[in-house]
């Protein structure tokens, strides 16, 4: 991510000091938002992974039949 420090200590020169705290807040809020959406990601991936293992386990379980059958 894309560190707004130097940029938030620019605007409050060109802004003044009475804006800065709402920037900040709002800059805060994005960030967080941001980590909810990567964490969602995290666990939808997580899910993916956990459906692939089953079904590579059910298709192990398929093989081993098949093979007892023959």
């Amino acid at each position: 991510m894309i560190d707004l420090e130097p940029v938030e200590w620019k605007m409050d020169e060109v802004c003044g000091e009475k804006d800065a705290p709402l920037r900040r807040e709002e800059a805060a809020r994005h960030d967080v938002e941001a980590a909810t959406e990567r964490e969602e990601d995290a666990r939808h991936d997580a899910e993916a992974a956990t459906e692939r293992e089953e079904d590579a386990r059910h298709d192990a379980e398929a093989a081993t039949e098949r093979e007892e059958a023959a």
